[in-house]
């Protein structure tokens, strides 16, 4: 009896079966990756959205209106500002509350931020 070498059609078929689940569930994780990818590009793009937004509110010398909003570069935003100190004559500064709210859309998903800070602005005499 002679013994040959190399591998029986069996055992081929059994190593490219196995070397095709390999490949399924990489293709699929490497979906996985590219979809969280996508978020989180979208996510970072929201918060410096909302903080160039903030910096052009500080920007502003005078008090902000009570409610604005508006949509620009794929984002919806509302601001709300609410009076925490109450403007008495001798008192030429109004500090507000501001809530910012930004939000866009993520594949089928709607995605929001939301942001709160302070704002002092000045009243004309």
């Amino acid at each position: 009896m002679r013994s040959e070498n190399g591998f029986t059609i069996v055992e081929t078929l059994v190593a490219v079966a196995i070397l095709s689940v390999a490949l399924v569930v990489l293709y699929g994780v490497g979906a996985d990756i590219l979809r969280v990818s996508e978020h989180l590009s979208a996510s970072d793009r929201a918060v410096l959205y909302a903080q160039s937004k903030l910096e052009s509110l500080a920007l502003d010398p005078t008090p902000l209106p009570a409610h604005e909003q508006g949509d620009e570069d794929g984002f919806r935003w509302r601001i709300t500002a609410v009076t925490v100190s109450s403007n008495m004559p001798w008192d030429r500064q109004v500090l507000q509350d501001v809530q910012l709210n930004v939000t866009w859309k993520a594949g089928l998903h709607e995605r929001s931020l939301t942001v709160a800070t302070r704002h002092l602005g000045r009243v004309a005499p």
